[in-house]
């Protein structure tokens, strides 16, 4: 499973829950070129979140809406995001700091 999809050859087509033992959600990318369905998990159920905006709302019991765990996790992750462009794809980061932090 790729870490990283391009949006030029993906597009982004909701969330469920995901398959994956130690996942929460899997992000739904569907492949332009053959409209085939590829599944990207994210976010730890063994962790709490800042807020669950994914619009399923499955793990909204774990939000902490703890600003200070938001900031914590947000300069933890900081280097590793500045070395992904998010304009041009997908990683696993994007869709945990988009819609969990």
């Amino acid at each position: 499973m790729p870490n990283y999809y391009s949006k030029k050859n993906y597009t982004f087509k909701g969330f469920r829950k995901s398959k994956t033992k130690t996942a929460k959600y899997d992000a739904i990318l569907e492949r332009n070129a053959d409209n085939k369905l590829f599944f990207m998990p994210f976010g730890s159920k063994i962790n709490s979140q800042y807020q669950d905006t994914t619009g399923l709302g499955l793990y909204s019991h774990l939000d902490n809406n703890d600003k200070k765990k938001r900031l914590s996790f947000r300069k933890r992750f900081q280097k590793l995001k500045d070395k992904q462009d998010w304009s041009k794809g997908y990683t696993r980061l994007y869709w945990s700091w988009h819609f969990l932090w």
